[in-house]
Parts: structure tokens; C-alpha cells; sequence
């Protein structure tokens, strides 16, 4: 399992699996790990190349406390990785945090990628509600009990789970949040602009992305599409593979096809 250096920040990496290149990107405060346990390594693994990337600040990535160290280089420490293998042109997708990174790329690297799908992140400048910002930042500078009191508020967690949760540094998770607060990148933009088929999946309810704000954008879109999971919070449309496979692999056949695709 190689590592790659983005300037001085060591980014953690894996590959599995045979077929066009895929990059799987978790979400804040998660790991590459949860791709695993939530099956979609063993579905997707089985077409495509996968990447799956521990974004800095998480698993096994390095974990700088200064919040100028974050921002887009998370975006830019999924090109060092690709760089790294030797891939010029592939797809990705991206939940929550890896949605985020998903849009920057789409936005500043846009040529690099055959298709983007983006889960649980929402385009749309500041869509997130003040009190849903600001419960976050509190548990957060409570630790990483209270930290995880989020994510048990909206589905039943592993004990495997729970563990990565807790064993999360908390310094390093606070500056990520504090500069994506302070240093907003506007982003309505990106997939519009996308020359590549692109996707959004967001779980109907949603708390942190009010689906009228959704429904508003993606009347503007031109090209791709919006999928919403019926009867499905934050979480658990990203742990519930089966929904998310059912619209993600066709998505993807497609977006592979020869007639879609012009790069090896």
C-alpha cells in the first residue's frame, strides 16, 4: 500500500481490482477503510481500477494541525496520487468531504476526469444550515466521543466504525473544518463547466443539503443528473451501497462506453 508525497504532507493510497480507473474518495472524518466494509470495493472492484485515497488528515495519511494545509490541496493530493500511478484520465466519486473534492476537481483539474459523480455534497454556496454548521464545530472542540455522536444520531455504526471514529485526531479534523468555513470555494460552477458525464446522489432527508436548494440547482444543469434516495439521511446514503450501486454502475458503464470515452 504506497504513500505519495503533496509537498511535505505524506498521502496514503491503495489500488485493487482490474479495468478503467475509478477513485473512490471517503468522507470528513472517515477512511478509505468504510469502502470496504460497505461492500462497494467488492461490487466495483470487479470492473474498474480502484483508487482508494485516505485524504490528509485521516487514516493513514499524514495529519497537519495548521488549517492552511487543507482546503484544495485535498483536492490537489488526489492528482499527486494519479500522477504518482500514472493515470491521466480516469472516474471518481466522491461522499460528503470526498463530494467536496469531487467538485474542486471537477472545477480545477476538469480534463483529468472521464466521469464525476459527487454524494452527499452539494455544490450550491452555503446550502449547509448556520445551526448544522455550528453543532458540527461544537462537537468537534468536544472530541471525538461527541464526534461521533453525529454519526450514531443518524444510523446504526460498526464497532469497527465507532473505532476509527475515536481514534480520529481531533486537532487535525478542526483545522480541515475551520478552513472549509473560512476559505469557502465557490463551486456552482464546476459541473456546468465539466466536459464529462457527472452525477449527484443525495439522500432525500438529508439534513445538511435542504433538497429545495438542490432541486433549484439542478433545474439549472444542462447536462448530468440528480439522483435522490428516497427516505435516506446523510449517512445512511452512503451506507446503503445497494441504492447508491443501483444508480452508480449504470452510470458509470455508460460514461465508460467507447463511444464516450476517447482516452485509454
Amino acid at each position: 500500500m504506497p504513500d505519495v508525497y503533496a509537498g511535505d504532507v505524506r498521502v496514503h493510497y491503495e489500488v485493487t481490482g482490474d479495468g478503467p480507473p475509478l477513485v473512490l474518495q471517503h468522507g470528513f472524518g472517515d477512511s478509505s477503510t468504510s469502502w470496504f466494509e460497505y461492500g462497494y470495493v467488492d461490487v466495483l472492484s470487479r470492473s474498474y481500477r480502484i483508487i482508494l485515497i485516505d485524504s490528509r488528515g485521516h487514516g493513514q495519511s499524514d495529519k497537519p494541525h495548521d488549517p492552511s494545509s487543507y482546503g484544495t490541496h485535498l483536492a490537489s493530493d488526489v492528482i499527486a496520487v494519479l500522477d504518482d500511478i500514472g493515470i491521466e484520465h480516469c472516474n471518481f466519486y466522491g461522499y460528503a468531504l470526498g463530494g467536496w473534492i469531487g467538485l474542486v476537481l471537477a472545477k480545477l483539474w476538469p480534463k483529468r476526469f472521464a466521469s464525476i459523480v459527487v454524494g452527499g455534497s452539494s455544490p450550491v454556496e452555503s446550502t449547509m444550515p448556520e445551526a448544522a454548521a455550528a453543532h458540527l464545530t461544537h462537537q468537534l472542540q468536544a472530541g471525538a466521543a461527541a464526534f461521533t455522536e453525529i454519526w450514531e444520531a443518524q444510523a446504526i455504526i460498526s464497532p469497527e466504525l465507532r473505532g476509527r471514529l475515536l481514534s480520529n485526531d481531533m486537532v487535525a479534523l478542526a483545522a480541515i473544518w475551520d478552513d472549509l468555513v473560512r476559505n469557502p470555494v465557490y463551486l456552482e460552477d464546476a459541473l456546468p463547466n465539466l466536459p464529462a458525464p457527472y452525477l449527484l446522489i443525495f439522500g432525500e432527508l438529508d439534513a445538511l443539503y435542504p433538497m429545495k436548494d438542490i432541486r433549484d440547482y439542478s433545474s439549472r444543469l444542462t447536462a448530468g443528473s440528480v439522483v435522490t434516495l428516497p427516505d435516506i439521511n446523510h449517512l445512511e446514503a452512503f451506507q446503503r451501497s445497494d441504492l447508491v450501486l443501483s444508480h452508480l454502475v449504470p452510470f458509470l458503464e455508460t460514461a465508460n462506453a467507447p463511444s464516450q470515452s476517447t482516452h485509454s
